[in-house]
């Protein structure tokens, strides 16, 4: 039986060792360069670091390219503590390699190490589409930020789009990321959110930096910060604000306008991006665009993820979010360029945060696909794509590089596709496709380019006309071939691999059908006066909100403070009128007067009004109404306030979550409930049964009445840490569906959650929404960001079956039997095998995937015998709840028959 090679996915622990010596474990390799990228001309230097004090051990080790194919052999003679060896890349194609370590007796040592190998850039394009998303400079040092930068432009980047200024903005670090990206001749897309702190600014308070505070804060932060750092090309103002269900629509776009006109007063060149939409509501989507977003920004932007479910060649690209923004711009929007500020693909990843093997592949062809179809099918203008560091969400790894920032081959595709499409500018799709091939084309500068890639596993031929020869590269491995004419006709072979096409010149149009795409925007800052005066509504009552609407209640009064804010250097006087819908009656006087001095001055106008709810409106009906005005006799930006009806929800599946600190809960690995239950980074609940108000959760009936209106649960928090939310899921036969709700506070709150308000996130045939009657289960946990930024995925804080009881999470229930962990066995040995029971999914030989077993009655079975002398790692992984993958592993060792009675040492 042929084993494969183990991954390289250890982070900083060696997996096994073995050898004479007592002490000889390798605990890191790494390139010189912290992100591990070079070109062609440099010398990569690599170091060996170990965790003994013994010298002058013999290490060996190989090059090998994406393909697994040796380029280069070498031993090193380890000192004391750590080493270091040389790899000269002049006779190194352009590509991703890996380093891989043997110890004695060719041992492999599972340390992750990998390098890529890129051409220089001649001439660095002025602009591209061709952008990436840089998560997580916080942290690191000047070195590594120098490094990451350098290596963003030499793989020829144009935009990055910087995810470390996230609740950090109000700090004066942000040059500590932006310089060096202007340095290497890339321009800075940077968020601003809302700051959690407010030093450096004075008078500024907490309550200033939310969205219902004081907007000539907002205004004047924006302001300052855009004046001093003009080097920012592009600021995005909020990320995903449809997902932040602690406002709405309208309340967001105050916010939004004010930090526009901020900008624009503090640096005119700079470019207002909006959105960063998750895509999760329309209803948001839209209510922006009705209160007029599209008129104070420059781009407009969506966010297109996908995930790695399996080992499938090919991940079509999903681009819903797309076309849904297109349909709003085509309204409300004024030809401004589409923009994907963040797009990737996540990978499940091994027991050290590493993406498992057989997905880097499939990573590195994504990268290519989804960002040819984003720009040439569905004309987005910048296409971000994750070139991040370690990045887990969800229990998967969105990043580019391992957790020591080494290379997986989705930087180099993305390198040579940049390379090879220059500009990027699409000119059409492939015309007479045969069966399974995708393709796109491109005037790539002085030649045409064509992206080519089969759809199956098997390989077809795509002919083009072409009176000249063409060059063929391989977009994943790096080989290049040259494909001549026959009667003006080149026969290419297509796998799954992204090929690029370089013509000799302009390709012969009739290889593709002509696509265009609008690109009319002019941009224009000059403001009328009305465009300067923001209206904010502010509602004297605190509302529950669903999809970026208020939810009302039917027959209910609601009082609105309306300020008036001015950004002109000129005071104005003017009208606002309220505007009702059909369910919605004003109270007293519909318009009202206004007088607000210059900016300078620092005041708003207040304007009072109450609406009423008209009693006969129906449950789940969804409607507008607006304030509209003029300012000196200029019309100002309408504010509208979108608004759901919901009758009164039952209290009847009531409970309550009490007493625990969400403070980096992950980090920490523990979290206290009600009377001091510890919970483990699994966050199961241990049961407490009894009345509503005693409960450490919620305590469901034992069915849900099919009158109810949705779910409330009482949470009181005596700490919680940044950005924690509270996630419900819905199991119902066929599917599931999840709620997010708002970023959890100190002390009680009450969250009223509609049905309305949960979305599919599984069994999308499901129709007509959550069948009460068949609900199943319903689990509850929390969502955390830590204060270092990293993202971490919800842990199950407890299912509950509708018996009414919580159900404490199972054990994996996974056994090995027949072999001892770190166990010795001689070759051919017949008389053990590995017995496995217990559920799983999968089973991971030196983390390649395994089916060399049998099964019976009793359990699985690996046979030793067929096993050659090497070490091994069994790990045995089953797909938990919220995307975590369980596994429980177990680690032996094969010695020849001749080495049987020698000593091995584990590590």
């Amino acid at each position: 039986m042929n084993i494969k090679r183990c991954l390289f996915g250890i982070l900083t622990v060696a997996l096994l060792c073995i050898g004479t010596a007592a002490n000889a474990a390798i605990t890191g390799v790494q390139p010189d360069k912290n992100i591990g990228v070079y070109k062609t001309n440099q010398t990569a230097s690599f170091v060996i670091t170990r965790d003994d004090t013994s010298a002058n051990e013999s290490f060996t080790y190989t090059v090998e390219n994406i393909n697994e194919t040796v380029i280069r052999r070498g031993s090193i003679k380890a000192k004391a503590n750590s080493s270091q060896t040389t790899v000269k890349l002049g006779n190194f194609i352009p590509g991703w390699y890996r380093l891989r370590v043997y110890g004695q007796g060719n041992t492999e040592i599972g340390i992750f190490a990998s390098f890529t190998v890129v051409e220089e850039i001649e001439n660095k394009l002025d602009s591209t589409p061709f952008s990436t998303m840089l998560f997580g400079f916080t942290g690191l040092d000047t070195a590594k930020i120098a490094d990451y930068t350098e290596a963003l432009g030499a793989v020829g980047f144009d935009t990055v789009r910087d995810g470390t200024s996230w609740a950090h903005s109000v700090q004066s670090s942000i040059s500590k990321t932006v310089d060096p990206l202007t340095e290497n001749g890339l321009k800075t897309l940077l968020t601003y959110e809302l700051p959690q702190n407010v030093d450096g600014h004075a008078n500024l308070t907490i309550e200033d930096t939310k969205i219902n505070g004081n907007l000539y804060k907002t205004h004047s932060m924006l302001r300052n910060q855009s004046m001093n750092y003009p080097q920012v090309a592009v600021w995005e103002i909020i990320n995903e604000p449809d997902l932040q269900n602690s406002f709405t629509a309208d309340a967001f776009s105050s916010y939004y306008k004010a930090a526009a006109l901020g900008i624009e007063g503090g640096n005119p060149m700079a470019l207002k991006s909006f959105g960063g939409l998750a895509g999760s509501t329309s209803d948001f989507s839209e209510l922006m665009m009705q209160n007029r977003v599209a008129d104070f920004t420059d781009s407009l932007d969506a966010h297109l993820h996908n995930a790695a479910k399996d080992t499938v060649q090919t991940i079509s690209f999903d681009a819903s979010r797309i076309k849904k923004l297109k349909n709003l711009a085509a309204i409300y929007g004024h030809n401004q360029p589409l923009w994907n500020t963040e797009a990737g693909l996540s990978s499940p990843i091994d027991s050290n945060n590493v993406i498992s093997d057989e997905y880097l592949k499939i990573q590195a062809k994504y990268a290519i696909t989804s960002v040819v179809q984003s720009i040439a099918e569905y004309g987005t203008g910048n296409h971000f794509w994750f070139i991040s560091r370690n990045y887990l969400e969800n229990g998967r790894n969105w990043g580019t590089t391992s957790p020591e920032n080494c290379t997986y081959p989705a930087f180099y595709s993305m390198a040579m596709l940049i390379r090879g499409l220059g500009e990027g500018t699409p000119i059409g799709e492939l015309a007479g496709r045969s069966a399974n091939i995708s393709g796109y084309f491109f005037d790539a500068g002085e030649n045409d380019a064509a992206v080519l890639w089969n759809n199956s596993v098997t390989k077809s031929y795509q002919q083009l006309k072409s009176d000249k020869p063409v060059k063929v590269k391989n977009l994943i491995g790096g080989t290049e071939s040259v494909y001549g004419t026959v009667r003006n006709v080149v026969n290419i072979p297509v796998t799954s691999d992204p090929v690029i096409v370089i013509f000799d010149g302009r390709s012969d149009s009739r290889n593709y059908v002509k696509k265009t795409f609008t690109s009319t925007y002019e941009r224009d800052i000059e403001r009328t006066v009305g465009d300067k005066v923001v209206m904010q509504a502010v509602w004297t009552d605190s509302l529950e909100i669903a999809n970026g609407r208020y939810v009302l209640i039917p027959g209910t009064t609601y009082s609105i403070n309306l300020k008036v804010y001015n950004f002109n250097d000129e005071p104005v006087s003017g009208t606002v009128t309220l505007t009702p819908d059909s369910a919605v009656e004003v109270l007293g006087n519909a318009s009202q007067s206004f007088t607000v001095p210059a900016r300078t001055e620092g005041e708003f106008a207040v304007l009072n009004y109450s609406i009423r709810v008209k009693s006969d409106a129906i449950d789940q009906f969804r409607g507008n109404f607006s304030f509209s005005g003029t300012a000196n006799g200029s019309a100002a930006t309408d504010t509208v306030c979108g608004y759901v009806v919901e009758h009164i929800l039952t209290r009847s599946n009531i409970g309550t979550i009490t007493n625990f600190s969400a403070i980096n809960l992950w980090k920490n690995g523990n979290m206290t409930l009600g009377s001091g239950s510890v919970i483990g980074s699994s966050f199961t609940f241990t049961p407490n049964s009894g009345s509503t108000a005693s409960s450490w959760f919620p305590v469901l009936n034992t069915t849900i009445p099919t009158s109810s209106s949705g779910l409330v649960f009482d949470v009181n928090a005596t700490s919680v840490g940044y950005h924690t939310k509270m996630q419900i899921n819905v199991y119902v036969e066929g599917g599931s569906y999840c709620a997010k709700l708002a970023n959890l506070e100190t002390g009680v709150q009450t969250f009223i959650v509609p049905w309305k308000k949960f979305d599919i996130q599984d069994g999308k045939d499901i129709p007509n929404g959550i069948d009460l009657s068949k609900i199943t289960k319903v689990e509850v946990g929390f969502q955390t960001r830590s204060d270092d930024q990293v993202r971490y995925s919800i842990s199950n804080a407890g299912t509950f079956e509708m018996s009414g009881a919580a159900q404490v999470e199972e054990e994996d229930g996974i056994s090995f039997a027949g072999v001892e962990n770190n166990g010795v066995y001689k070759e051919g040995y017949r008389n053990n095998n590995l017995t496995i029971n217990g559920e799983f999914d999968n089973i991971y030989l030196n983390y390649e995937a395994f089916d060399g077993y049998y099964t019976s009655e009793d359990g699985v079975y690996i046979d030793l015998s067929a096993l050659e002398p090497g070490a091994y790692s069994v790990i045995v992984t089953k797909n938990g709840d919220f995307g975590k993958i369980d596994y429980k592993e177990i680690t032996f060792c094969i010695k020849a028959a001749d080495e049987y009675s020698a000593d091995a040492t584990f590590y």
